[in-house]
This record gives C-alpha cells, sequence and structure tokens, in this order.
C-alpha cells in the first residue's frame, strides 16, 4: 500500500514539473560534431537539427541557427560577433524560465560586417525564426517610493513589497526639475543607480548613501513618488566592453537586436550597452517592418540600460506587446514608433529614466535633440500606465500628415498614401506620467517632414531618409474624425472624434504640463504639479475637464529657477475655443522674474504674477472671446487671474513679435466661479476693452466687465506700398473705438496684413452703438479688404447673453472711386451683393445684412449675426469683401 501511495506520489509530481523545454534535444553541444574547435570560427546549425548548449563555447566569429540553439539550465555565457536565427534560440521558456545566469555577448568590432544586410554586431531574427529569451520573475519589475528618501539615507521605502535580489541594481528615478532648470549641471542627472544590500518587505538597504533626495509623497494632491526600477536580470543580451572604453574605435558601437520576421518573446531580460549611436537601424531592440506580425511577439519586465541608441524601435510593426520595461541611461528618443505606420500597439507599464540629448549629426531626425521618453508618430496605439523621468520632453505624438518612410528602397509604398495620422482616432491614452522633463510632459504636435515628399506628396517618392531630408518642428493639428481619409472641416459628413487624454500626471516640467494643438481634444481628470505652465492648448473645441493643479507644491527640494519663465501659470487660454471646467487649482501666489529680448538684446526684465488662469503670455496670435472658464474652484490665498502688462513689439529683419493677441485678451466666466457673476468676462488692462461699467482688479492687472466681447478680424489683401518686415508703421493698423479709446496692431507674426482683436460687440437694442474706426498707416490703401466679426458657443451649445442679434459697426477707409461689397465668403453681382444706403440710421435698422453706408473715403458696415446664424453652431460668423474690383477680380 505504501509502495503504490509513493509511486503515485512520484508520478503526480512528474506530472506537475514542467519540463524545461518543449523543444525536442538531438544532441548535447559539448557532444556535437559541429562545435567549434578553436575561437573565432563561424559555426551553423543546420534545420533539422536541436542542439542543447551545455557548455560555454570558446568567442565565435558567428552562429547562424537554422535549427535550434536551447541553453542548458546552468550559468552559460555564448560570444559572438553576430547571431543570426533562422531558427530557433531559446533561453528558458515563458512557462518554464531560466533561472541561472545567461549572458550572449556581441562582441565584432569590424564595421565593415554587414550581417543579412542587419550590419555588425548583430543578434537577428529572420524569415521563420523565433527568440524566446525569458529571464528570472519577480513580482514586479518596478514601482515607486513608498516614502520620501533623503541625501544620504541608505534605506529606501517602495510604496508595495519587493522580492528583488540582493547585489542587484536598481535605479531611483529624480523628483527635481530638470539640470539647469534646478540649478544644477546637466550633465549630472539626478536619477541614480543603486546596489541592494538587503530587502525587507518594501525596506531595501542601499550599498551606499543615496546622492540626491527623492521625494515619495503626495504633493498637496500631486502623486510625486519617484519611480524605482530594477535594472539587473540573469538573462542578459550586451555588447563587449569596448563600447564603453572611450579609446576603443568600437566606443558606443554597441549591439543591437533586429527582428524582420519570425517572432521575438522576451520576459525579464537585461539589454545592456546595445545600439550605435548616429546610426539608423541600430538599436537596442528593434522590430522592422514585421507589420500584423507583431503580434506574435513582446517584451515584458526587461530592463534597457546604459544604451546608445534609443530603448526600443517599432518600425512598420503593429500589434506588438510593450509591457513592464525598464529603461534607463539611453540616448534620443526611448521607446519610439518610427514611420507614421504602426498601429495597434500596446505600451503599458513602461518605465524610461534619464533619456539624453543627440547632438548635431549623431541625431538621427532633428528632434532627437530633445528626446522623448515616448516618441509616438501613429495615434492608434495603446498606451497606459507608463513613467518617464528626467527626459527633453515626456510623451511626443509627432504625427506626419502621410508616414515617413525609412529603409523602403524597393517597395511599393502605394498603400502608405491612405495613412492619416493627423485624422485617425486615438486609440489610447490613460494613466501615465511625466516629471523633471526639460519641456513638455505631453506633447501633441512639432512633428516632423519630409524634404523629398512634403505633405500628402506620394510615398513612393521618398522611400528612405536621413537627418537631412527632415524638417523640424512642423506645425500639427490633430483633428480625429470618424474616417481618416475623409474631409476635416465637414462635421456633418465626417463626425469628429473626441481625443481623451485621460489621467495623466506631470509635475517638474520646464515647459508645460500637457500642450496640445488640434481640434476636438479633451484633458481628462490630470493631476498637474510644479510645471512652469500647467496646460496650454493651441486648439480648437478643446477643453480641460476635472483634475488637480498646483502651483508649487510640498516637494520643495528645488524649485524651477532662471529669468526665462514666464511666471507659473496652472492654465492658458490660447487659439479658440477652448475652456476648462471642474478643475481645482492650489498653491498658485508670488510673483517671478521675466527677462525680455529682442533682437537678442535684453531690454527689460519685468515682474510677472504666478496665477491659476492666464493667456498665452504676450502672445501675438489670435484668440477667441469665448475661451472660458466654468465650475472651476480655485482655493483661498491663490492668485485667480494673470495678466501682466505686455512689452512692446519686437521688430527684426526678417518678422516681428507685436503681441497683439495678448493686448486685447478676454475669457469668458460661464458660471461665476473666478468673477463671482455668471456671464463676466476677464478682460486685460487695455482702455480699448474697458467702459466705467468695468471693475477693476489690480491684483489681477485686469477688469471684469459684463460686455460681450467677439473677435474683429480685418485683412488687407492687396495693401500699397506693401508692407515691410520690420517695424514699418505704414503696415500697423489702429482701431478707435467711439470716446477715443484705440489699439494698435502690427499683424500676425506670419500674416503682416491679417489683423485681429477682441472689442466691445454691440448687443441688440443698445441706444448708442460703438462704431470702430480702422485706420491703416501711411498712404495704406487696399484695393481688396476682408473682415469679419466672430462668436463661439459654450461646449453645449449656448452663446453668451445678448449674441442673437448682436453686432460690430465698422468704418474702413476705401480708395476714391467705385467700391464692390459682398457679403460672406461665397459671392456674385447675383449672390450676397450689398447696396448702399443714404443715411448711417438706414444702415442701423438693416437687418438683412445686404447695406452699408459710405461717406466720403470711409464706409461702414454693420456685421451682425442673428439667431439663425446661430442656431446649430458652434461658431458664429459674418464676413464682407469690400473691393475696388467688380467681384473682387
Amino acid at each position: 500500500m505504501h509502495r503504490r501511495l509513493y509511486l503515485g506520489l512520484i508520478v503526480l509530481l512528474a506530472a506537475c514539473t514542467k519540463p524545461p523545454t518543449n523543444t525536442p534535444i538531438d544532441v548535447k553541444w559539448s557532444q556535437w560534431s559541429g562545435r567549434p574547435t578553436q575561437p573565432g570560427q563561424e559555426v551553423t546549425i543546420p534545420q533539422g537539427t536541436s542542439v542543447l548548449l551545455d557548455e560555454s563555447p570558446p568567442p565565435l566569429r558567428g552562429l547562424t541557427i537554422d535549427g535550434a540553439l536551447v541553453f542548458d539550465r546552468k550559468d552559460l555565457t555564448l560570444q559572438a560577433d553576430w547571431v543570426m536565427v533562422h531558427g530557433r534560440l531559446e533561453v528558458g521558456t515563458e512557462d518554464n524560465p531560466f533561472t541561472h545566469k545567461a549572458e550572449i555577448v556581441l562582441t565584432s568590432n569590424n564595421p565593415a560586417d554587414n550581417v543579412m544586410n542587419m550590419g555588425a554586431k548583430v543578434l537577428g531574427v529572420m524569415g521563420a525564426g523565433a527568440l524566446e529569451l525569458h529571464g528570472r520573475p519577480y513580482a514586479s519589475s518596478w514601482t515607486r517610493l513608498g516614502a520620501t528618501a533623503a541625501k544620504g539615507a541608505t534605506e529606501i521605502v517602495l510604496e508595495k513589497a519587493v522580492d528583488w535580489p540582493v547585489g542587484a541594481e536598481i535605479v531611483i528615478a529624480s523628483t527635481d526639475h530638470y539640470g539647469w532648470q534646478a540649478g544644477v549641471d546637466p550633465a549630472k542627472p539626478r536619477s541614480e543607480r543603486a546596489i541592494i544590500k538587503a530587502v525587507n518587505g518594501p525596506r531595501i538597504t542601499l550599498e551606499a548613501p543615496l546622492s540626491y533626495g527623492h521625494y515619495g509623497a503626495g504633493a498637496d494632491g500631486i502623486p510625486e513618488f519617484a519611480e524605482v526600477g530594477l535594472l539587473s536580470r540573469n538573462v542578459v543580451v550586451r555588447s563587449d566592453e569596448k563600447a564603453r572604453d572611450s579609446s576603443s574605435a568600437a566606443y558606443q558601437v554597441g549591439g543591437h537586436l533586429m527582428v524582420m520576421g519570425g517572432s521575438a518573446r522576451l520576459s525579464w531580460v537585461e539589454l545592456r550597452n546595445m545600439g550605435q549611436k548616429g546610426k539608423f537601424g541600430r538599436y537596442p531592440l528593434h522590430f522592422h517592418q514585421i507589420g500584423d506580425a507583431g503580434a506574435g511577439s513582446y517584451l515584458r519586465s526587461s530592463s534597457i540600460r546604459e544604451s546608445f541608441n534609443r530603448c526600443l524601435v517599432i518600425h512598420g510593426t503593429n500589434r506588438l506587446r510593450v509591457e513592464g520595461n525598464v529603461a534607463f541611461d539611453t540616448f534620443g528618443h526611448c521607446y519610439f514608433l518610427e514611420e507614421g505606420s504602426e498601429t495597434d500597439n500596446v505600451l503599458s507599464g513602461n518605465l524610461a529614466v534619464l533619456v539624453r540629448a543627440l547632438k548635431d549629426d549623431q541625431r538621427l531626425i532633428p528632434s532627437d535633440s530633445n528626446p522623448a521618453g515616448f516618441w509616438i508618430t501613429h495615434p492608434a496605439n495603446r498606451l497606459t500606465g507608463n513613467a518617464v523621468a528626467e527626459a527633453g520632453t515626456g510623451y511626443w505624438y509627432a504625427l506626419p500628415k502621410r508616414p515617413i518612410p525609412f529603409g523602403r528602397a524597393n517597395q511599393d509604398l502605394t498603400w502608405m498614401n491612405d495613412i492619416r495620422p493627423r485624422t485617425t482616432a486615438l486609440g489610447e491614452f490613460s494613466a501615465n506620467v511625466a516629471h523633471s522633463v526639460q519641456n513638455d510632459g505631453l506633447n501633441v504636435d512639432r512633428s516632423h517632414d519630409s524634404r523629398l515628399c512634403p505633405g500628402d506628396a506620394d510615398r513612393n517618392a521618398c522611400k528612405d531618409h536621413k537627418l537631412a531630408d527632415l524638417t523640424d518642428g512642423v506645425t500639427t493639428v490633430y483633428n480625429p474624425r470618424t474616417d481618416p481619409k475623409g474631409s476635416e472641416g465637414d462635421d456633418a459628413k465626417n463626425p469628429p472624434v473626441v481625443a481623451d487624454f485621460k489621467d495623466f500626471v506631470a509635475y517638474k516640467s520646464g515647459g508645460r504640463g500637457v500642450w496640445l494643438r488640434g481640434v476636438n481634444h479633451r484633458l481628462s481628470n490630470p493631476k498637474l504639479g510644479d510645471n512652469a505652465i500647467g496646460v496650454t492648448f493651441a486648439s480648437n473645441k478643446s477643453y480641460l475637464e476635472g483634475g488637480l493643479i498646483v502651483g508649487e507644491s510640498a516637494n520643495g527640494t528645488t524649485r524651477i529657477t532662471g529669468t526665462w519663465i514666464t511666471g507659473l501659470v496652472g492654465f492658458e487660454h490660447y487659439d479658440g475655443h477652448v475652456g476648462v471646467e471642474g478643475t481645482t487649482f492650489r498653491k498658485f501666489s508670488g510673483t517671478a522674474q521675466r527677462d525680455v529680448y529682442c533682437n537678442g538684446v535684453k531690454t527689460a526684465t519685468l515682474t510677472v504674477r504666478n496665477a491659476a488662469i492666464g493667456t498665452l503670455r504676450w502672445t501675438s496670435f489670435g484668440l477667441t472671446g469665448q475661451n472660458y472658464v466654468k465650475n472651476v474652484k480655485i482655493e483661498p490665498g491663490n492668485t485667480a487671474v494673470t495678466y501682466d502688462p505686455p512689452p512692446d513689439p519686437c521688430f527684426t529683419a526678417s518678422g516681428r513679435d507685436p503681441h497683439d493677441g495678448y493686448r486685447t485678451a478676454v475669457f469668458y466666466d460661464a458660471d461665476g466661479s473666478v468673477t463671482g457673476s455668471a456671464g463676466k468676462s476677464v478682460v486685460v488692462d487695455n482702455p480699448f476693452l474697458l467702459t466705467p461699467d468695468c471693475t477693476a482688479r489690480a491684483d489681477w492687472n485686469a477688469h471684469v466687465c459684463g460686455h460681450l466681447y467677439g473677435t474683429l478680424s480685418i485683412s488687407n489683401d492687396e495693401p500699397s506700398p506693401k508692407p515691410l518686415a520690420g517695424n514699418d508703421l505704414s503696415s500697423a493698423l489702429t482701431l478707435t473705438r467711439d470716446g477715443g479709446p484705440s489699439t494698435r496692431l502690427w499683424g500676425m507674426p506670419n500674416a503682416f496684413t491679417y489683423f485681429e482683436a477682441r472689442l466691445i460687440a454691440n448687443r441688440p437694442g443698445t441706444a448708442h452703438p460703438f462704431t470702430y474706426t480702422a485706420a491703416f498707416g501711411t498712404a495704406n490703401r487696399s484695393a481688396k479688404l476682408r473682415v469679419g466679426y466672430n462668436l463661439r458657443a459654450l461646449p453645449d451649445g449656448t452663446f453668451p447673453q445678448g449674441s442673437a442679434g448682436s453686432f460690430v459697426r465698422v468704418a474702413l477707409p476705401v480708395p476714391s472711386g467705385d467700391v464692390w461689397i459682398y457679403r460672406n465668403y461665397y459671392f456674385s453681382e447675383k449672390n450676397n451683393k450689398t447696396t448702399r444706403v443714404a443715411t448711417l440710421a438706414e444702415l442701423d435698422a438693416d437687418t438683412t445684412g445686404k447695406v452699408y453706408y459710405r461717406e466720403g473715403d470711409t464706409v461702414y458696415l454693420k456685421l451682425s449675426l442673428t439667431q439663425a446664424d446661430l442656431e446649430g453652431k458652434r461658431s458664429a460668423s459674418v464676413n464682407y469683401h469690400v473691393c475696388t474690383t467688380l467681384e473682387c477680380k
């Protein structure tokens, strides 16, 4: 009986024990006739042969695996100039990970090597090859501090218990401002490595004291907890030591792992000293043009450390899973989607710490000088629960109009012409974190473009690109639509799709926590703190909803320094229509010093206020009078608004920065949560915008007014003489309101003859309506003027009180002789032509919008918006053309 029980137990244990490999083994390496007899040989494992690597071979010139090579369960090292996998290379399996020590060391120092067009020092996977690398798993690959760690501490407390091994290396992320912004040398990063001496649940004892403090607490509601990542793994793919030897010709020429077919499944693997600085296609891990076959691959819980050229590159590959990885001390954009054709990839729970800039000719694309933790070129991917610390930018959605091909010289790229990153719906962006970055935590703007096939051009005209083929900082409007290939301007035929960036955390950003450019964006429930600016939308129909923004939190290890800053602002109004609703603002007070430059010469140092809400400081570009706030909570003791006086205009030989937009800045308080009175507007201190009915707020440098503020635009389409680029008063426009107050405009920086200003619109029934007289500079008359009046609705479709029937009466200079005036953009002699009336009273009484009044060389127009103009609209406009020729021809 006992014997039967014993035998049964053996059978049961055998059934429950997983075999070390499912790959049938034909022969051990030590007994295989094809093994090398001396160092430096090339070895091929033929198809149909499975070899168990039971000893560490001598260094190889190269290894081709057409069959299978399986690491035995012991400590092993495989050194080779290159390894090419057409069959199977296995170090552990997903179900039975490798628990000993395994190293694959790439050693070639011959730059002429070009193995299967993959270059030198490569671990490559091609055809139907399978790479399976699975190291010892732990409960987590990274976590966060559970308490602040002081400088000099030898123990840290994590937010949860870990089972990391003694002797392992970890990284503790900076929670300070980036480099020089914190008043420290940027060459001395504040993210630091440490070695584990002991582990006791969530407590880790370190081998040496910390060089810097690392915050680990809720900083006035912002979760400013330093990330702590495990760097060491027992399965390692690395370069030889020459890659780190600055005296070697192989310095920063690391190995690279390139997947051009088949599959690569990596978990709990360490990639160290990989990538080749300044070389396209030579990255620590590179999934290269395998399309939907990416579904068979993944990178999980691994570390990519001390790399010379990016971290992970996804190029022409879809449906890949990248989860729980730690990247540390890398160059150039880190997690990188290359072209703009990559979709349905999942990047979840990854960490990027210390992402360094590539300089000059080491850059692969221009923006490598401002490297992002995550560089995303197509929105239809999922980013969830990731974190970035100490990079140029946190998350950068750099969306080209069409994909920008790399390395596709012999391919037909017609299929790429149908891909529209800028109008494709957002896959997912949620619960991501960025901090201690030089610029923006989240940037949706400023992609690059091709000089070879710019914009919409056929992709077959530009199948490969180098640095010189790319333009930088291209204004990028992300406007997602139901049909990415359909119209971008017709909401009825091609409805918009809201891009919702959810639950984002950004702190200690030297630029903005969030910068979005596009249409129909949402920023939902963010937590933003200690950023120079919290949020700016260079957008339309884009709104901040909920969340918390903190000016200066309890994480006061360092404060942002330098007179380059604008003063801390939580939410900046810009462009429009934009707004903020349901957001709490905390700890915005005090002032900052701001240096002002013109032509590279400092002209002033101004004192600017820190405040919860403002307008993009001193902008020259257009705004919307109905940019709004609603249901916001500005905590006691905070400065609610800042409208600091703008400096004098700056003119250069090639452009201008006149601050036109800021001089007539206005925002609308829908419910009184800022001003205390619903329907009021907060107005910059400019007499042109004010009447005695306004209430001054000296602490804001602003006024609270009950007027309706619309936007007047005037375009001088055929000026004479042509305006100069500099301070040419002949191209300036002065708007004067009845009673004397005026404002001077110089035009947009990129359109000198287009002028825009907010002004007080006349509500219906106004007894004494204002007239606005436009006067161009010296001897400047136009053969063609365009003038418009615009109001915007709130997201619920409501316009401010008095919008229906509101109007702007404008007096325009015209040359002597006949004029033809047409209403709206589309017109002819039979359609929308206006007629002249005899008196100004007749103009005021008109309800058709098709009359004008002329007195000498001045034409009076009544730009009026009726209820019909507003009905069902989010933006209501009326426009006129004033011309000296029939039909403005």
